[in-house]
């Protein structure tokens, strides 16, 4: 699997934004999430785009609650 970050997406270390490399290292650690996150895309193409940013965010938001996460944060 890979993991397309599109211009919006990518983003430095430096910025910030800086939380944005945080979601790719869980998405390469996590293969789980990473399924999940594929997934969440797959079920949304050429859906509204509006419900698929909120089920994005949502997404987003429970992986900043894993131990991954909150390991990366240090």
């Amino acid at each position: 699997m890979v993991i397309k970050l599109s211009k919006r997406s990518s983003v430095y270390k430096s910025s910030e934004y800086d939380f944005f490399w945080k979601f790719r290292d869980i998405l390469i650690m996590n293969e789980q999430y990473l399924k999940e996150y594929d997934e969440l895309k797959r079920n949304f193409e050429g859906r509204d785009m509006e419900l698929y940013r909120k089920a994005k965010n949502e997404f987003f938001e429970r992986l900043m609650e894993t131990p991954e996460y909150q390991q990366l944060d240090r």
